[in-house]
């Protein structure tokens, strides 16, 4: 019996599910929704959308390669850093109105002014390297990196100095000349610039940033980095470059231009010509070498002259000077190779899509083209084993 009922219960299981298969699927995508049901989430972009969207992301990022257009958005955010840290009063660190660090007298008149420092870091510059690519016949692109090398090294060292400036605040040698402190400042503590009578808001703030210096900083990222260019241009630094030789060579000259005839020795044409040739030779690189480094001599005064004029210490002037430094060295091997290169006198090349950028590349090939000419040059005697 309990078997009769077992299996008459299954074939009524049976057909109810068979009864159930055969009613019409309800779809509910096909009926309307109703007005509390959730909205469906919104369909996925089309092929089309993705296609244009890549395209345009592709052909911005192919632009940007190709061409110094981020080159030009990164000096354009130095510019803008610059010009809000003008606006942007120092931090006025404590002093004492008995330190003798800080009782040096205003100098009214300084030896190189901030219009001369631009003049001398900026146009100077800037007409030389100009003027070079225009006589010697370098292209645009020869042109447009060297003037963005300079760019970025003066904007650069000019915010980090400028930064370091205003969060520092150490007061200058001259403070005490410049605040005029009040009759009754107490001696032998410290003290806000509020004791200052000073009322020329430039005078009273400016003598809080001494550290570091912005004549160094700026003098050695417009004048060394010119150094730095001419010196590629010369192949100041090449293995076995004549210039690097030019002091031996000149000791050498100098005996074979005898005073007085020696006795007995009949001097031709030959003899002549040789010496001429050479001192030729040695006045020729002596004369190169004064251009090109006349430029560091000439950030070193400058940099000096803030010391004559009590603008800054030791300290001020050693750091703004390495920051001026680093910053026009990381700028000149940014578009140039280096200066022991076969082809320093040319920038890298411009990013090509797919290839990626050239410098390492090509500083390979002129390290093995350099040993190759060196190796060549140790064979024919023109330079010794080192």
């Amino acid at each position: 019996m309990k078997k009769t009922n077992w299996l008459l219960f299954r074939a009524a299981g049976s057909a109810l599910r068979a009864h159930y298969n055969t009613l019409p699927s309800s779809n509910p995508s096909s009926s309307p929704p109703s007005p509390t049901s959730p909205r469906p989430p919104s369909p996925p972009r089309s092929v089309a959308e993705a296609g244009m969207s890549s395209s345009f992301l592709s052909s911005a990022s192919r632009f940007l390669r190709q061409t110094y257009a981020g080159d030009y958005l990164g000096l354009l955010a130095l510019a803008l850093g610059n010009a809000s840290l003008f606006v942007v009063e120092p931090f006025h660190r404590l002093f004492s109105i008995d330190d003798p660090r800080l009782q040096f007298p205003h100098a009214e008149h300084e030896h190189v002014p901030v219009p001369l420092l631009l003049i001398l870091s900026i146009p100077l510059p800037l007409g030389v390297i100009i003027t070079w690519a225009l006589m010697m016949g370098k292209g645009k692109q020869f042109l447009q990196v060297s003037i963005l090398g300079l760019t970025n090294s003066l904007l650069l060292s000019s915010f980090i100095t400028d930064f370091v400036k205003q969060g520092v605040g150490r007061p200058r040698p001259d403070l005490i000349s410049r605040c005029q402190p009040k009759e009754n400042t107490p001696h032998h503590q410290l003290v806000s610039f509020e004791v200052c009578y000073q009322t020329n808001h430039h005078i009273l703030h400016d003598g809080f940033r001494s550290f570091p210096s912005g004549h160094s900083s700026t003098a050695f990222g417009g004048l060394l980095y010119l150094s730095l260019f001419l010196s590629g241009q010369f192949f100041v630094f090449r293995p076995g470059a004549d210039l690097v030789r030019t002091f031996v060579a000149f000791a050498y000259v100098l005996p074979l231009a005898p005073i007085t005839p020696v006795e007995g020795h009949h001097y031709g044409g030959d003899d002549y010509c040789e010496l001429h040739s050479r001192l030729w030779n040695v006045t020729y690189h002596i004369s190169i070498s004064m251009v090109l480094y006349s430029s560091t001599f000439l950030a070193i005064s400058i940099a000096i002259s803030r010391l004559e004029d009590y603008r800054h210490d030791y300290a001020d002037v050693t750091v703004g000077s390495w920051i001026g430094i680093v910053c026009a060295y990381f700028a000149y091997r940014r578009y140039f190779p280096s200066l022991r290169s076969v082809r320093c006198n040319e920038p890298y090349k411009t990013p090509v899509e797919g290839e990626g950028y050239e410098g390492l590349k090509e500083e390979e090939d002129d390290d093995r083209e350099g040993r190759r000419r060196r190796m060549s040059d140790i064979e024919m005697g023109t330079v010794s084993r080192e």
